[in-house]
């Protein structure tokens, strides 16, 4: 018998093993839990499914949710691959919604089931999220830099208005959650001095199994969809200066710097789907998020 239940820190290992599981990943070494994980606990709301057999063995599956603002960010849903078809995985989102009746959406991986399921709870299609990446030698970012725009280092305080008005949320938690927790810097983009945007830049994601050393550049959330492009390449050059080596981003399809970023020597190596209750959530144009906590 699966019981859905609140998690706790004992489960987070279990956690992260259902979703190396999932990813068909067998990683004994690192860090035991995902910096994620335990932001979910924390911050947001983390539901587990125990099937009662002893460890980290009960754990079959896990599901969390951000709410910010009144909306519910789906933040994560795996279970494990032998529990499939169980209708686990509906039990778990029944629950993270099941006192939650404002707007939500997630990003959905290439699951056709998953899908279904995401649309069974008031979840639609609406845009692909391109996973980007690309090696610093290799990217040429002069055709969409701007040399009024400058970056410079900020404060969490600094941008989290600013975030709010574009992103409609208050995210304050999870821009310290990527500054405290994963190290990352928060830069002010202007012009003449002037904010038209920010990014959040961290330089060694040491809790990617598959790119320990990679340098995110995301989110990424500008004022003017116009000033998109050119705020991407200041982040870049940002993270260059940090001596990033390689640069991964996520970047929506309808963003204007999606294509000029393919075109400068990114390369797309993977895509999830924005679903959503409100297609006005998340406004793509001027919105690349972090894929985690979006």
């Amino acid at each position: 018998m699966v019981t859905i239940r609140a998690a706790t820190a004992n489960d987070l290992p279990a956690c992260r093993a259902v979703w190396l599981a999932t990813e068909g990943l067998d990683l004994p070494t690192g860090a035991e839990t995902l910096p994620l994980h335990e932001h979910e606990l924390r911050r947001g709301r983390l539901l587990v499914a125990d099937s009662g057999a002893a460890g980290a063995a009960g754990i079959v599956g896990f599901g969390a949710t951000l709410t910010r603002s009144g909306v519910a960010y789906l933040s994560d849903l795996f279970v494990a691959p032998a529990e499939h078809g169980h209708g686990i995985g509906g039990r778990i989102l029944q629950a993270l919604f099941a006192d939650h009746a404002g707007p939500r959406f997630t990003m959905a991986s290439g699951s056709l089931a998953a899908r279904a399921l995401y649309e069974r709870h008031g979840m639609q299609p609406s845009w692909s999220l391109s996973y980007l990446l690309g090696d610093v030698v290799s990217i040429d970012t002069s055709a969409i830099a701007d040399p009024s725009v400058t970056v410079r280092r900020a404060a969490v305080d600094d941008v989290v208005a600013l975030d709010h008005e574009v992103t409609g949320r208050d995210r304050r938690p999870e821009l310290e959650h990527e500054v405290g927790t994963l190290g990352g810097h928060v830069v002010l983009i202007e012009r003449a001095g002037r904010p038209i945007g920010h990014a959040v830049v961290i330089h060694g994601t040491w809790w990617v199994p598959w790119r320990p050393r990679g340098t995110r550049v995301a989110p990424v959330v500008v004022r003017d969809a116009t000033d998109a492009p050119a705020a991407f390449a200041a982040a870049i050059d940002y993270a260059r200066a940090l001596g990033a080596t390689v640069i991964n981003s996520f970047v929506p399809a309808p963003h204007p710097a999606h294509d000029a970023l393919l075109t400068a020597g990114l390369r797309s190596i993977d895509s999830d789907l924005h679903m959503t209750s409100e297609p006005s959530l998340v406004d793509p144009t001027r919105y690349a998020p972090s894929i985690d906590t979006v």
